[in-house]
């Protein structure tokens, strides 16, 4: 059995540019990615596409205007409301995805719309004619959260709720999602700035088959109820003595995508 040491975060004597360690730790990011790419067969040009529509959708999370994202990230503003409308349409297919709650849905996990600005995303006749009413049951049933700012009613995803609604697969990539945005907390409190409330380790063992399903056991009967009982001695605590966290538990066979190429069975 192996570890990784999480003293490898510390660079001892060693010095390295903080701009040559950023880009380091990105293609070290990227791994994952052109791993998957490679195994679906995704052609290059539309990674690049597809990567600019996810960075627009991280500045608008941070509030950042169009002008701002385009100075941010060193492209124009026709650009810019190039990837918005990217973004907008989410790999949506009408002709795949029927139902005006579900285009509903998507437009609002790209950023929170006002009504106006909803409609004028939907092009079907008879989506305009019921936006409102299904709106307001979404609203009711606690997917969305209508807000007035500046006088102007404003729909946004409810935080959590993305995953229940009721297809799996939503659910699914939200939950990865939420998982790989604990990856990017975990690497920027770790690595770069040694922040001793965060840990990582990575265990590397054999097993036998037949004890793999004692991994989720270990979960559901040692660390679940741990984690529960954490969270129970927190509760009406003030702010100032708690801490939010976040925890992360995977396993995976090792070199599982390798292997399944080498058998060449088709994951597309």
């Amino acid at each position: 059995m192996s570890r990784g040491d999480d003293k490898s975060v510390g660079f001892g004597e060693e010095e390295i540019d903080p701009e040559e360690l950023h880009w380091r730790i990105i293609y070290s990011l990227y791994l994952p990615v052109v791993r998957l790419a490679s195994l679906f067969g995704l052609p290059l040009k539309e990674m690049k596409e597809w990567l600019g529509v996810a960075y627009l959708h991280e500045l608008k999370r941070r509030g950042l205007s169009q002008k701002e994202s385009a100075e941010h990230i060193g492209v124009s503003r026709r650009t810019i409301i190039e990837l918005t409308r990217r973004l907008r349409e989410n790999f949506f297919e009408p002709e795949r995805h029927e139902g005006l709650s579900r285009r509903l849905l998507f437009l609002l996990w790209a950023e929170p719309l006002t009504l106006g600005r909803i409609k004028q995303a939907l092009e079907d006749e008879d989506d305009l004619a019921d936006v409102e009413s299904v709106l307001a049951q979404m609203c009711e049933e606690g997917v969305l959260l209508c807000e007035v700012r500046q006088g102007v009613e404003e729909y946004s995803l409810q935080s959590g709720k993305f995953r229940l609604y009721r297809d799996s697969w939503i659910a699914r990539i939200d939950a990865l999602n939420n998982q790989l945005e604990h990856l990017a907390d975990t690497v920027f409190a770790r690595f770069l700035k040694k922040d001793p409330q965060s840990f990582v380790r990575t265990v590397t063992m054999s097993m036998r088959k037949e004890d793999i399903q004692e991994l989720e056991a270990l979960y559901r009967e040692v660390i679940f109820p741990k984690l529960v009982e954490l969270d129970e001695a927190a509760k009406g605590l003030n702010e100032d003595e708690v801490q939010s966290m976040e925890l992360n538990i995977s396993w995976a066979p090792k070199d599982f995508i390798f292997e399944r190429v080498a058998l060449n069975e088709d994951d597309s």
